[in-house]
């Protein structure tokens, strides 16, 4: 239900407890929760609603993910940069990590109550991520969408290798952490005399991390990557690292 919490003191609890941030200037945050269809079409005040804070939060969004992909992909190019951050920066996405953050708690209802909520929770978000810049800066800011759309987003772990050459991202992240990456590839055509099978397992420094099969020594060394990036993911991340 949208805009159960009013507004006033129980909004500022209510909006610290959702949020993770301390309001400094509340009227930034108000100003964040409520939607265009929430004003009457003939107020033309534009500060009374939240779309100049999407606005500027769309940018800050924007300019966090793609510094964070820069760094985490130092090899990677310009093409697989932007089609990551495109699917973590999407409404979709974002109306996933709003629902997760239960912003609809917050959201001043719509005049027409059968009105279209499509992206609400979206664009309420990138209004939040711009009432945090104007109110704490751009380290909190920061702290803020790397927590929740980075960190604790296992989607962003999805959207990455759906993009990805498992292989090249691998031996990327072997580079940087100055991690040596071995694959051992083998072929074997006994169980399938008609499509040799091979199999490949691959070692990083001396720990293996994931092994996989396939009809070509390419298939299975993709596949082998895969289930290793999967395993730093999974079992590695108190090192801070990412596939």
């Amino acid at each position: 239900m949208l805009g159960v919490i009013p507004f006033g003191n129980p909004f500022k609890k209510e909006l610290t407890g959702l949020i993770g941030v301390r309001p400094g200037n509340i009227h930034y945050y108000r100003q964040a929760f409520i939607p265009k269809s929430s004003v009457p079409p003939d107020d033309k005040k534009i500060e009374e609603h939240q779309e100049r804070l999407e606005f500027l939060g769309d940018a800050i969004l924007e300019a966090v993910i793609s510094d964070f992909l820069f760094k985490t992909f130092p090899f990677a190019d310009e093409g697989f940069l932007s089609k990551v951050r495109a699917k973590i920066v999407n409404r979709d996405h974002l109306n996933q990590v709003g629902e997760i953050l239960k912003l609809d708690r917050l959201i001043k209802p719509p005049i027409h109550q059968n009105q279209h909520k499509k992206d609400l929770l979206g664009n309420t978000l990138e209004a939040i991520i711009g009432a945090i810049f104007l109110d704490k800066g751009f380290r909190i800011v920061h702290r803020f969408i790397m927590m929740h759309l980075i960190e604790d987003d296992r989607e962003f772990y999805r959207l990455v290798m759906e993009e990805s050459d498992y292989k090249s991202l691998l031996v990327e992240w072997g580079q940087k952490h100055k991690e040596e990456i071995d694959f051992q590839t083998t072929d074997s055509d006994m169980s399938h005399p008609m499509a040799p099978v091979f199999l490949s397992r691959v070692k990083i420094g001396s720990e293996w991390a994931g092994k996989g099969s396939g009809t070509s020594k390419k298939e299975a060394e993709q596949n082998a990557a895969q289930q290793a990036l999967e395993f730093i993911y999974k079992h590695r991340n108190n090192q801070e690292l990412h596939p």
